[in-house]
């Protein structure tokens, strides 16, 4: 037992050493073959131009030819028109072509290179024969020259394709490229091999998935077979010439589904073995073998789809001369097999069962057939060649030309020979049944004739409903496949008038179809081309497409090439709806520009309302300004954004709600604005004070008029911040506001940052931290003054009593006699000594020695403008103001009495733009309008007599 077992495991030792020797050996000459293959592969001209880019197809007996896809190195290879449309008129060619296709006018390698280079195109199909893999596959069955002679019959087909020019046949771009290895042949990108659409690219591993799940539509296959039958007659009438090798294997699919012949080894003249010149000889063909070697079944034709008069000894007599009637009969055979979906005579190269099923022909099952096809395929399947109609008539029955979608396909592959009106009649009749066509066809057939055509206006406008409905149905991936991109190009690049309008209406389809690549080369300029038309249906179309596809372009495109144009157009045009909507798009696209763009549009608004306040245009800019004081903040909507649309709410168009509406929208900005920057105050406050608190610990036994922070008193309980401010070592007699105030430590102030109260977030303290204009030529004030002043100015209007709330004197709700109690002479006056005067000179008077009263709110007694209930003429501007007016700097720096002067300068200009920038133009350009409403430049000009109420 204990041997049995022992003896078991050295035999599968020795299989398992045995199998990896054959894995490692297999490994080892594939590693060798693709050595070998790459250092051939480096030697061919033809590849020099392009590089592979994977394994698609086969084509060939047994798939000997490989067939690869391959794209151009060269960037600028140019993309040449659809080979059957440049051999529009093939027939007249074909006729020159006689004497060299007969074999009769041979033709140097030099002068076929000559004929057949002299463009790169930016794609082919690199063919290839491994002629090493075959050789070594010979040699070990003991024949290592047995397939030279299939060798030899390949060069001859690839001869044979050089010479005919015609659209049915495979156009090769460079001929047949040998060495001692490989054979190469370089031709117009193909599909696939009609073998490898039937069996599914079964034999090609590497296929990508749209062609393996390929499968031919019934018309694909009409079309298909007329097509066959075209290029047929061309051979038998016009050349001369019997192709004899008519099967799966030598049919070619190309990418734009066009059907076309290969596999030319076994043509033959019929001037040479069927006329009377040839003494009645013909071409025969023996198949010696049921089961024959690869290198004899490669050189005879399928038995499958051979007419009997070419196999030796099937026919009574042997001297039947040579016709296209052999062609016929495979055309037949092969007919049958794509219509009923299964071989007629699948006979392998046994030549007993092909006799045996030849004579069962006649009565052959032909279901599937289409009826009125049958007669018309027996006749073509009898064993005599006489008795056979030809290609023409095939071509010609009634199946074809009666068949509508099949007659505009051929219609489409002759246009460019056809008159305009007829182009024209042809497209509208098109428009109602398209749609009956499959995807495929539309996509290779159908789209990329009709979109070359559009290059005439006419043609186009007819054109253009039938190609965007074809286009709406299609994918990307369709799309490139396709190939129709270059075709579109020029057409865009020369839109004008209604094809113009026409294609800027459907930006979207094409936006979705073409690549992002293809977004900047070719659908911007289309929309620069609207832009800068005067059509401005265009333009209100362009713009709308734009406001759709704006989210999804790339940053540098919308930067910088459409939207300065964007807002150049909004200042050019005079259309009230263009104007408007060139404003909703710069609302819409704020968000994704930089800050210095936005500034600019807003620059250009300011323009734009100082010549046009209608609603339309104030609410299209209160949009805009919306947006970018959302998206930039406090900052740029208190420098631009405020000053912009205020002057807008007096804009006589606007109706009540509308007026609403812009109050609302200006409200929104202004509580956003307090929002942020009450949440700054806070967080610099706290920060301050913890700072503060971190770095007091010894220094509490300071004291004095001139201590810091830490030599302040604590606050009282409760009390205000404004006055605890106020309440710690007096500043020297006679300081004004700006004197420097020392501010309590034990509570938040004003002085460390303090933020003020939310029930007024539009106090002075809000503002308190924006850097301000020196006043009356001194320091800027800090913090701290501005509490202080305010502080003091509390304690004012109490006048040391109780620690009573300070009225709100600017508030709606404010009673009429507000005013009594307060002093408007002396500064030092109390609350009960009445007089008239200067309502705010006490802001700018010395700091009178005075108790520290806790105050209860920290709302300001006081703001810079006095309600309408406020009877008593205050002149701010005035320049005789006691000596501490803190109002003087405003008046005295301003040109011409403006108090804004110190401010902003007068005419100060904007910004400089940064070099390069697109908006530089734009930004420079606004008017003094946009700036500040020429109401208010009125109403705040003037020496003394200005007056606020």
């Amino acid at each position: 037992m204990a041997g049995g077992y022992g003896d078991y495991v050295k035999r599968l030792k020795a299989g398992l050493t045995v199998a990896a020797g054959v894995a490692a050996g297999a490994v080892s000459r594939a590693a060798e073959v693709a050595k070998d293959l790459a250092e051939d592969l480096t030697a061919f001209r033809a590849l020099k131009d392009y590089k592979l880019a994977g394994h698609v197809a086969s084509a060939g007996p047994g798939g000997a030819w490989r067939v690869f896809a391959a794209v151009s190195k060269k960037p600028g290879a140019r993309h040449g028109a659809a080979p059957r449309r440049r051999a529009a008129h093939s027939s007249r060619r074909g006729r020159g072509l006689r004497a060299a296709a007969d074999g009769g006018g041979r033709l140097t390698a030099r002068r076929r290179r000559r004929r057949c280079t002299g463009a790169v195109f930016p794609e082919a199909s690199v063919w290839i024969l491994d002629k090493k893999g075959l050789m070594d596959q010979a040699s070990r069955a003991g024949r290592a020259r047995g397939f030279d002679a299939f060798f030899e019959l390949q060069r001859r087909s690839a001869a044979q394709m050089v010479k005919l020019k015609h659209p049915g046949v495979v156009k090769v771009i460079e001929p047949l490229e040998e060495t001692g290895g490989q054979m190469v042949l370089l031709t117009e990108p193909v599909f696939g091999s009609l073998a490898n659409v039937l069996g599914q690219f079964a034999d090609v591993p590497t296929a990508p998935p749209d062609r393996t799940g390929a499968a031919l539509s019934p018309l694909e296959v009409k079309y298909g077979l007329a097509h066959l039958a075209e290029t047929l007659t061309f051979l038998h009438a016009e050349a001369k010439l019997a192709h004899c090798n008519l099967c799966p294997a030598s049919v070619v699919l190309t990418r734009d589904g066009g059907w076309k012949l290969s596999g030319f080894e076994f043509v033959a003249s019929t001037a040479e073995f069927g006329g009377p010149a040839s003494g009645g000889r013909g071409v025969t063909y023996e198949y010696t073998s049921a089961h024959p070697a690869p290198w004899e079944e490669y050189c005879a034709p399928p038995l499958g789809y051979t007419a009997p008069e070419l196999v030796g000894g099937c026919l009574a007599s042997s001297d039947v001369a040579l016709s296209g009637a052999a062609d016929c009969f495979s055309l037949a055979a092969l007919a049958a097999q794509l219509l009923t979906g299964r071989q007629l005579l699948p006979v392998g190269s046994s030549t007993g069962e092909y006799r045996s099923r030849l004579a069962g022909l006649p009565s052959a099952d032909l279901s599937g057939v289409p009826g009125t096809l049958q007669p018309l395929l027996r006749g073509m399947l009898s064993s005599g060649p006489a008795a056979r109609p030809n290609a023409a008539a095939f071509g010609g029955s009634q199946w074809f030309t009666e068949d509508m979608l099949l007659r505009c396909l051929k219609f489409l592959d002759t246009i460019l020979q056809r008159e305009s009106g007829q182009k024209v009649a042809f497209l509208k009749d098109l428009a109602t049944f398209w749609h009956q066509f499959d995807d495929r066809l539309l996509q290779h057939r159908v789209l990329p004739p009709i979109v070359a055509e559009m290059r005439s206006d006419m043609v186009a406008l007819a054109a253009l409903p039938v190609v965007l409905a074809i286009m709406g149905r299609m994918k990307p991936e369709g799309f490139a496949a396709s190939g129709i991109l270059p075709v579109l190009r020029p057409i865009f690049e020369a839109a004008d008038g209604e094809v113009l309008l026409a294609l800027v209406r459907h930006l979207n389809v094409f936006f979705g179809l073409m690549p992002s690549d293809a977004h900047g080369s070719v659908l911007v300029p289309l929309m620069l081309r609207a832009f800068d038309s005067t059509n401005t249906r265009a333009q209100e179309e362009t713009l709308k497409a734009l406001q759709r596809l704006a989210p999804e372009l790339p940053y540098a495109l919308l930067r910088e090439s459409l939207m300065p144009r964007v807002v150049a157009l909004c200042l050019r045009t005079t259309s009230l709806v263009v104007r408007t909507t060139c404003l909703a798009l710069m609302a819409q696209a704020a968000h994704r520009l930089d800050k210095e763009a936005a500034g600019a549009m807003l620059d250009v608004a300011g323009q734009i309302v100082a010549v046009d306040r209608s609603a339309g245009t104030a609410l299209a800019v209160l949009r805009l300004g919306e947006a970018v004081g959302l998206h930039y903040g406090p900052e740029l909507t208190c420098a631009k954004v405020l000053p912009l649309l205020c002057p807008l709410l007096a804009s006589p168009g606007l109706n009540a709600a509308q007026f609403g509406a812009f109050v609302a929208a200006v409200r929104a900005l202004l509580d956003r604005v307090a929002e942020k920057t009450g949440a700054a105050l806070a967080a610099a406050a706290e920060g301050a004070g913890s700072a503060a608190a971190a770095a007091g610990g010894g220094a509490g036994a300071r004291a004095g008029g001139g201590g810091g922070l830490a030599a302040a008193p604590p606050a009282p309980a409760g009390g205000s911040p404004l006055a605890a401010a106020a309440g710690g070592a007096r500043g020297p007699a006679g300081a004004g506001w700006d004197a420097a105030l020392p501010s309590s430590a034990g509570g938040s102030s004003l002085a460390a940052g303090a933020t003020p109260s939310t029930g007024a977030p539009w106090s002075s303290a809000a503002w308190s931290s924006s850097p301000a204009a020196p006043v009356g030529g001194g320091s800027t004030p800090s913090s701290a003054t501005w509490g202080a002043a305010a502080a003091q100015q509390q304690q004012r209007v109490h006048g040391g009593s109780g620690g009573a709330l300070a009225p709100d004197i600017f508030s709606s709700g404010a009673p009429s006699d507000l005013l009594g109690g307060l002093s408007l002479g002396s500064p030092a006056a109390g609350p009960a000594a009445g007089g008239s005067g200067d309502l705010f000179a006490s802001l700018a008077a010395p700091a009178a020695p005075a108790r520290a009263q806790p105050a209860r709110s920290p709302v300001l007694a006081a703001a810079l403008k006095p309600p309408p209930s406020a009877h008593t003429n205050v002149n701010l501007l005035s320049g005789g103001g006691r000596g501490g007016d803190p109002f003087a700097g405003l008046a005295a720096g301003a040109a011409g009495g403006d108090p804004f002067a110190s401010l902003a300068g007068a005419g100060a200009a904007p910004p400089a733009a940064a070099p390069g920038d697109p908006f530089a133009s734009l930004a420079g350009g606004a008017v003094a309008g946009a700036r500040r409403p020429q109401q208010q430049q009125q109403q705040w000009q003037g020496g003394g007599g200005g007056s606020l109420i």
